[in-house]
């Protein structure tokens, strides 16, 4: 019922218009542009309506013409009715309003078809003429809103000029003279400019986006309290970023955009660390201000993008822990930097320094700074190490409260003195037992002290091939 009403409604509207051509002419409107700010959103509102009753009858006409669109009409009745009189009543009434429907969409549908490729070549040109003029700067996010939404994704009207002032929107972001009055407004049109730039990609992107977009995020993080204060052209540039490529996924400039997100999200993700020790990745002498999201968000498109190398492999291995700091919740990314890292892995990586798998392997043992590497045999109790014939506590140490090492050489090292410790060979011992149980064999068939040498040398190796990665 609601559906009819709405199309009653359409039906008129468009009546009302196909009699007064002057009233649904776009030149008309188009010309009220430069005449004054209430002139010009007056217009823009006509416009709207327009296009809004023209494309709305054209897809619903496109579907009552369909083949068999009766026949499916016919079916929705019947499951929604009882076999009897009701039924057929509700057939009689609903092929009598198709027909209606049919007959109404055969005398203008071949109009809309027409209709609606001109308006857009008449109204997109006026509207970007209107947002280059920067003497008449009057409701300029409505115009770029209806750029958007007027034009035809796959038979796009001026393309490489509308990109060309979606790219300078993005450029101009931050300017100090308007942002710091106007933020709020400068963010949501650098967002809509974004998803502009998004849509006219999808045909032919422009060579210049991500080099663009790159910038955008520098200058953001340059004062993150001030540019993009509530995170919210960060998510919208994770959210788009894929699509920002492009479909043609053949081409080189694909393949180059590809690797320039994978160097965004990275990038996204080390400085928004909440708990971050790496001064490198510090905004104004601090962890970025971010939204914990963005850091969730990233590391999903960076499992979808599948670039592995050092950079996003390392990264992805970071935010695994990562904690968000602030009020309320402390959320975590560890799912989502698991299922990404697990994404990024390919047979040809086996045994690779980036090999996820081993990466993983050696990190679920944790940072060994934290375990209590000694153990007094007379006491038959562990403590965080030896000092000469001393035993020292575990936790006396103030170092052995803290989350991780503070650098990838201390970790390293740290690497190093677990398995010269009594904890690794109790750790080894247990799995070496273990294993064993698991292959069905007799434990005492072989002597642990005999292949204890070859554990530690293959710990090493692992060490050597996969310890700064698991360290970041």
């Amino acid at each position: 019922m609601y559906k009819k009403l709405i199309f009653l409604a359409l039906i008129v509207s468009f009546s009302s218009l196909s009699c007064s051509e002057d009233e649904n002419d776009p030149k008309r409107w188009v010309k009220k542009f430069n005449e004054s700010a209430n002139e010009r959103k007056e217009a823009l509102s006509k416009l709207e309506f327009i296009y809004e009753v023209d494309t709305t009858l054209h897809t619903v006409c496109k579907e009552i013409m369909a083949p068999k669109a009766w026949d499916a009409k016919l079916r929705m009745i019947v499951n929604l009715t009882e076999p009897g009189a009701a039924r057929e009543a509700a057939i009689s009434q609903g092929k009598k309003k198709f027909n209606q429907y049919k007959g109404f969409c055969g005398k203008y549908f071949k109009k809309l078809d027409d209709r609606i490729p001109k308006f857009r070549k008449v109204v997109i040109p006026a509207i970007l003429a209107a947002l280059n003029d920067t003497t008449n700067d009057w409701h300029t996010d409505l115009l770029i809103k209806l750029l958007i939404r007027f034009q035809d994704a796959k038979q796009p009207i001026e393309p490489d000029k509308i990109q060309a002032y979606f790219i300078r929107v993005i450029r101009e972001f931050g300017d100090k003279s308007k942002y710091l009055t106007n933020r709020e407004k400068i963010d949501a049109r650098t967002v809509v400019a974004i998803r502009g730039l998004k849509k006219l990609n999808e045909a032919k992107p422009h060579p210049d986006t991500f080099k663009v977009l790159a910038a955008l995020l520098k200058k953001i993080y340059t004062a993150p309290e001030e540019y993009d204060s509530i995170s919210q052209v960060r998510l919208s540039m994770v959210e788009m970023l894929l699509d920002l490529r492009g479909k043609d996924t053949k081409s080189s400039l694909y393949k180059q955009f590809s690797e320039q997100a994978a160097q965004i999200l990275v990038d996204i993700i080390r400085r928004g660390k909440h708990d971050t020790a790496d001064e490198a990745h510090y905004c104004q002498d601090k962890p970025c201000k971010q939204n914990f999201l963005i850091n969730k968000m990233a590391a999903v498109k960076l499992g979808e993008l599948g670039i592995a190398n050092k950079d996003t492999n390392q990264t992805l291995v970071t935010c695994l822990y990562s904690v968000e700091i602030g009020i309320g919740n402390r959320r975590k990314s560890f799912r989502e930097c698991k299922v990404a890292l697990s994404k990024l892995y390919k047979p040809s990586l086996k045994g690779d320094k980036i090999d996820p798998v081993g990466i993983l392997a050696l990190l679920a043992e944790g940072d060994p700074a934290r375990y209590p590497l000694s153990y007094n045999a007379k006491k038959d109790k562990w403590y965080a190490y030896k000092d000469g014939d001393n035993f020292v506590m575990y936790g006396k140490d103030k170092n052995q409260n803290a989350t991780r090492s503070k650098s990838v050489k201390e970790c390293m090292a740290n690497y190093d003195k677990f398995r010269k410790s009594d904890y690794f060979k109790y750790v080894t011992r247990r799995r070496w037992r273990a294993l064993k149980q698991f292959r069905g064999r007799d434990t005492k068939t072989e002597k642990f002290d005999d292949l204890f040498d070859n554990f530690v040398k293959a710990h090493k190796a692992r060490t050597d091939k996969w310890g700064e990665s698991a360290c970041k």
